[in-house]
């Protein structure tokens, strides 16, 4: 499976992923748990922004919209 994670730093990457592949190991049938511990590559990838991190910097989201010609959802917090 193909991942994409929003991150302000390569530190936050680094927890996330580490908390997925926990999730994988604990929740998942045995064999994604080997697979995850012996070749996490054959369960899971992770997709990088194209400009070498690892993660899509939420910093620059309105650079990733333009470039990715995404449209974006607007969201309400306590109809704001």
């Amino acid at each position: 499976m193909k991942l994409v994670v929003f991150c302000e730093a390569e530190a936050d990457f680094r927890t996330a992923a580490g908390l997925v592949d926990r999730v994988l190991r604990s929740e998942g049938p045995t064999w994604v748990a080997d697979m995850v511990e012996h070749a996490p590559e054959g369960i899971r990838e992770w997709v990088g922004d194209g400009h070498g991190r690892t993660f899509f910097d939420v910093h620059r989201l309105s650079d990733y919209v333009r470039q990715l010609s995404v449209r974006v959802p607007f969201g309400h917090f306590d109809g704001n």
